[in-house]
């Protein structure tokens, strides 16, 4: 099938209402505000809504009689596994783990079915937060800090001009970079910048500053170059109500801050508003789905509207003192902005997620550098759910109960992750296993389970296009694959064991490394960075690009291939044995065809980092993707979601091939 892709434009009506605004905080914290009086001209632009996970009939619907179809067929499959479990063999035990793994399977669906149902709870009905801009001269004070750590100086100093380009007043503004690389290169460029384009286009300095790190105590990576700066600015004379973070190669719009800085004027409840971060490097057919629509447009505006939104890390606008009343930024090595999320709104103050479009930055540049990202993003996720105890302890925190029931999800879901993927082996190896055996399991009545999941996929089908769809049927599918391919990145844990990992060691950490996560001191994980993380095989350089034999013969690629060789063999063992046993009464292969399925989505999912290394996208370099304005500033050409069709059609009709070949031929 053709891919097609489509541009996604933002759909902003020009009608707008301007007013003043009077500041009052109304927060947790009782410190007096200093500028209580002041009054601020913010215009309000009227905003078309994001389409909701069930904004109208036919998909709630369709998402109820998935629900409901998931209840009867399982309790079919219960019923039936039981009264075929009489001569208690090893038949038996292999009846009873396939029942077990296929639940198991059902996990990563039953996690984001049981978010989007959360979405239909009281609350989910207020509106998407309006479109705000700050004009005017009068603004808060805004201290902008740009942490870094050995990236390449021109990606370092696009995001640095840009924030200190800002459409903000220049007295109401500071720009912070915070180098743990002590590079000298980038202190020269920074006062290049300084004595150039600062005094020729009145722009705000940029103020450089490197702290120092004592080789025998924890400087905890990112979060202790944010805590340094945090420190250094707070004893600025002028002082700052608010401050503004980001990443080194997040170059943010002109009209960031004053697009984000009015959501906490306007709410004094407000402790944290942020942007999506949008990749402009991201290849054109997104296999390894890099591209965070789905995130975006879905998951966290139903985070939002319940108070769970979880910090990205950068793009974000803070206010000081909500900072201030949890103790200041969290000293941990991974995971530090979601522990910072928690912590506030544990704390009774409120994060928003902002829809605009105002930062644009890199996705991990190769397979290898993305599942160094994953593993750095698993780790965070086993350090809030050891630090917060699984969010179980009801008087520790001011949470509302649906937020700490979505709190509650995301700790959980590292844990399910080593479940899911012992179902890798556990599956096809029974599969292998009966397919072997010359023994004939007893009779069922396949009319009932066939008949319910006939319905159950239908209704599965329809859901998930009706809201998953409109952003792109490539897009879905990619991010169902990546859900399964990727979950070896949940066993890492950095250098508890020791040295520091890479990630063509994780093959070798287990499933044993969540559990052991819940014992040891997970505040002492390892950090990578991202950016500065070499690919070895290059493989999306269309000029460096390393030979197909050494990209393949890789550690990492051979595990993946390995990955993908035994739910493979299983599969094809299991269709051949339907074939054998269709003469005899007691073939048994009908009552598995929902695992069955499962293994095909197993297969699939394998394939993708096979598939991307055989055949690697060709990305143009960065400085092809960025473009200059007439100041000299350089600003991602491609500034919009992408859309991506394609795949869905030969998807159903594999599964329709299966279905019919084990159900009803």
């Amino acid at each position: 099938m053709t891919a097609t892709t489509t541009i996604i434009r933002p759909d902003v009506s020009p009608a707008k209402v301007s007013r003043p605004v009077s500041i009052a905080l109304r927060g947790p914290s009782t410190t007096a505000n200093a500028h209580a009086a002041t009054k601020y001209d913010i215009q309000e632009h009227s905003r078309p809504p994001l389409p909701q996970p069930f904004d109208n009939i036919p998909k709630l619907l369709a998402h109820l009689v998935t629900w409901l179809c998931w209840l009867c067929y399982f309790q079919y499959r219960f019923v039936d596994t039981a009264s075929s479990n009489q001569h208690h063999g090893v038949k038996d035990w292999f009846n009873w783990m396939l029942f077990v793994s296929e639940l198991v399977l059902l996990l990563p669906d039953l996690h984001t079915a049981i978010e989007l149902t959360m979405s239909l709870l009281p609350g989910s009905g207020r509106p998407s937060r309006p479109l705000l801009r700050l004009v005017g001269d009068a603004a808060p004070m805004v201290h902008v800090l740009i942490t870094c750590c050995g990236e390449d100086i021109r990606v370092i100093m696009d995001t640095a001009a840009a924030a200190a380009a800002q459409e903000y007043p220049l007295s109401r503004l500071k720009v912070f970079l915070l180098d743990d690389a002590k590079d000298a290169g980038l202190r020269s460029a920074v006062d290049a910048f300084n004595s150039d384009k600062a005094v020729r286009l009145r722009f705000q300095r940029i103020i450089y500053h490197a702290r120092d790190k004592v080789p025998s105590r924890p400087h905890y990576y990112k979060a202790g170059n944010l805590h340094e700066g945090l420190k250094i600015t707070a004893e600025d004379p002028e002082g700052s109500e608010y401050f503004a973070a980001l990443d080194a190669d997040m170059i943010p719009e002109r009209d960031w801050l004053a697009r984000t800085v009015p959501h906490l004027i306007r709410d004094g409840e407000l402790a944290m508003a942020g942007p999506p971060q949008i990749a402009y490097n991201v290849p054109v057919t997104d296999p390894l789905s890099q591209d965070s629509n789905v995130f975006a447009k879905v998951t966290e505006p139903v985070h939002d509207k319940f108070n769970a939104y979880q910090c990205s890390g950068s793009g974000y606008v803070m206010r000081r003192s909500a900072l201030d009343d949890i103790g200041g930024w969290p000293l941990v090595n991974v995971g530090d902005d979601i522990v910072c999320s928690y912590l506030l709104t544990g704390a009774g103050w409120k994060c928003a997620f902002i829809e605009d479009q105002l930062q644009f930055g890199e996705a991990p540049g190769s397979l290898h550098s993305y599942v160094s990202q994953r593993v750095r993003w698993s780790n965070g996720s086993l350090l809030v759910a050891k630090r917060f105890k699984f969010f179980l302890p009801l008087g520790e925190s001011r949470r509302q109960p649906i937020a700490r029931a979505f709190a509650v999800l995301h700790a959980l879901k590292p844990y399910m992750a080593p479940l899911t993927l012992a179902t890798f082996v556990v599956v096809p190896a029974i599969f292998l296993s009966i397919a072997l055996s010359t023994d004939a399991a007893a009779s069922m009545d396949r009319n009932n389970i066939r008949g319910v999941f006939a319905l159950l996929w239908s209704a599965s089908q329809v859901s998930r296009h009706l809201i998953y769809g409109p952003l792109g049927t490539r897009n879905m599918i990619n991010m169902m694959r990546n859900r399964y391919w990727t979950l070896p990145c949940m066993y890492h844990l950095g250098t508890l064991g020791g040295r520091p990992r890479q990630p063509a060691d994780y093959p070798t950490d287990t499933a044993y490394c969540a559990i052991r996560s819940i014992f040891v001191d997970a505040s002492h994980l390892s950090f990578k960075v991202t950016g500065v993380y070499k690919s070895p095989a290059n493989e999306r350089s269309a000029t460096h690009r390393q030979p197909l034999p050494w990209r393949m013969l890789s550690p990492l690629m051979l595990f993946h291939q390995g990955l993908l060789l035994v739910p493979t063999i299983g599969f094809v063992a299991w269709i051949c044995h339907a074939y054998d046993t269709r003469r005899l009464d007691g073939g048994e292969h009908y009552l598995y065809t929902g695992l069955t399925l499962r293994l095909v989505d197993m297969v699939f999912a394998a394939s993708v980092p096979v598939q991307y290394m055989l055949f690697p996208p060709t990305v143009p370099e960065r400085e092809a993707l960025l473009t200059a304005d007439k100041d000299g500033l350089r600003y991602a050409k491609s500034k919009r979601w992408v859309k991506r069709d394609g795949g869905v059609v030969t998807r159903i009709l594999v599964d329709l091939l299966v279905i019919l070949y084990l159900d009803w031929m």
